[in-house]
């Protein structure tokens, strides 16, 4: 009996490489977690495509949004781990997430990373008209009426939020946060002044027009040289959002090689560069391994964040 399964776990061994070795043979699903038309939807499906064209099989982008990623996330957790259904995914929803919902179905350990892709920065924008002209404009007015001013966030313990926050309270400021649930409604109540500052990503913006004030990052965004970064004004900044392709726990080694090779390719076309820099969002790609060790580097200082903040868990 032993010998008998000895050799049934070799014939499955021997199966997975021979899998692998022929992989892909069918279409892939790549899990978007936010609504099309969002800047890692838009990058996402240039991805796919250059993927496909790298890999001989078509990259379908299903998009799964809702509760800040964590939908997109459970279901790409819960998926076979053969490598064809994959998640893009901004590291904020795996790595601050976990730290405030309460009985998340899924962990950094649920998935296997395969390439970092760009990177999230974000803006505090106001109306054209707005009397706020610069950083130090809102930090004076918000010191002078304590909480009266209010700021926009697409929810409510995202990426954005913690780093508007923590600028807050790095300027000894208070502002009241109103919690969206789409980006497009806050650029534009932020454009016609119906709250003070909206707080979103470069490539968020469309055509509305907007004063940005400061990036939330240490250096200046090339694609908008005139907009100062929070670093460079002397505050400190929690790390932006980065993006990367994931998949479930589990899928072959083999695979996993096989798609961060094509990846690396992929993201030095000049489609995906030129994607990248009209949306406003650096190319940071780094390999699974590199990307793993920054996604459990930013778990810890998501988790550190959320808990100075006070944030409670739902």
């Amino acid at each position: 009996m032993h010998r008998i399964l000895v050799a049934l776990a070799a014939i499955a061994a021997i199966a997975g490489v021979a899998r692998a070795d022929t992989y892909p043979s069918k279409p892939i699903q790549v899990i978007v977690q936010f609504n099309p038309g969002a800047v890692s939807d838009i990058i996402g499906r240039v991805l796919a495509d250059e993927l496909s064209q790298r890999l001989g099989q078509q990259f379908i982008v299903v998009n799964r949004e809702g509760a800040g990623g964590v939908i997109g996330n459970t279901a790409a957790a819960q998926a076979r781990p053969d490598g064809y259904t994959l998640l893009f995914a901004v590291a904020g929803s795996l790595t601050a997430q976990p730290h405030m919902v309460k009985d998340i179905p899924y962990t950094i350990d649920s998935f296997a990373p395969i390439c970092q892709v760009f990177e999230t920065q974000f803006i505090a924008i106001t109306g054209p008209e707005s009397p706020l002209k610069s950083l130090a404009d809102l930090v004076q007015a918000a010191r002078a009426t304590p909480g009266k001013l209010t700021y926009g966030v697409f929810g409510v313990g995202s990426v954005p939020h913690l780093q508007f926050h923590s600028l807050l309270m790095a300027a000894k400021v208070e502002m009241t946060s109103v919690p969206y649930r789409s980006i497009s409604q806050l650029v534009t109540d932020a454009s016609s002044r119906q709250i003070d500052v909206g707080v979103t990503s470069f490539g968020s913006l469309g055509a509305a027009p907007v004063r940005i004030l400061v990036g939330l990052a240490a250096r200046r965004n090339e694609a908008y040289p005139d907009a100062p970064s929070t670093g460079e004004l002397g505050y400190p900044v929690s790390d932006p959002n980065f993006t990367g392709l994931l998949a479930p726990k589990g899928t072959p080694p083999e695979i996993i090689g096989t798609l961060e090779a094509a990846c690396a390719a992929a993201v030095q076309a000049p489609r995906m560069n030129d994607i990248m820099k009209r949306t406003g969002s650096p190319n940071i790609f780094a390999g699974g391994a590199e990307y793993e060790r920054h996604l459990r580097a930013d778990f810890e200082a998501k988790g550190a964040l959320v808990r100075a903040l006070n944030l409670k868990s739902e």
